[in-house]
């Protein structure tokens, strides 16, 4: 896949299949698996974030919804006329939705909130609407996912984008490439 990650410069990231299988094996750790599951994939498919959900069901053996563009409206519609349990959005995307006066459905188990941070206000409001928001930290580089919030821990702590996933370390380098103490800057590896 082609990311351009910080820097704005496109750069190519081998992935293989062994990447996308960790990261489908903690995603589903973390978020869990049923096998009447249905994902929507509303994010493009060249994209890390709209890719790894169909990797993810292909391997969990459950059902993907795909839309070929996130419009509110129509988006609404499509989680709740396929009891959608799962979906992938970015912050912006999950606004939309919320000023368009959607509520989520009973079906609804997750919203995977990344590629951007998600607000403390975002957090919020979907406290306050029912929605189940998991907000997550992940880059193509490591095929998605790398730290994930329960919704409980996202209303507990709106700040945070959860715990490592299984089989995930996370560290903080500082400038002289040692681990970085609590509360301090640092390089994230």
């Amino acid at each position: 896949m082609f990311t351009s990650g910080t820097s704005g410069d496109p750069k190519g990231v081998r992935l293989t299949r062994r990447n996308l299988v960790a990261s489908a094996v903690g995603s589903a750790h973390r978020l869990g698996v049923d096998p009447g599951d249905r994902w929507l994939v509303c994010l493009p498919t060249y994209h890390m974030g709209g890719l790894a959900p169909v990797v993810r069901s292909t391997l969990y053996g459950t059902t993907t919804v795909v839309q070929r563009s996130f419009d509110a409206d129509a988006t609404a519609r499509v989680l709740e006329e396929f009891d959608v349990t799962g979906v992938s959005l970015v912050p912006t995307m999950l606004s939309r939705l919320l000023d368009a006066g959607w509520a989520p459905a009973d079906s609804l188990r997750f919203v995977l909130l990344g590629g951007a941070p998600a607000t403390r206000e975002l957090i919020e409001r979907c406290g306050d609407r029912g929605v189940p928001a998991c907000p997550t930290y992940g880059m193509t580089e490591t095929a998605s996912q790398v730290a994930t919030a329960t919704p409980e821990e996202a209303l507990a702590h709106p700040d945070t984008v959860g715990r490592p996933l299984r089989s995930t370390t996370v560290t903080v380098l500082g400038g002289d490439g040692r681990e970085a103490s609590a509360g301090r800057p640092g390089e994230l590896v």
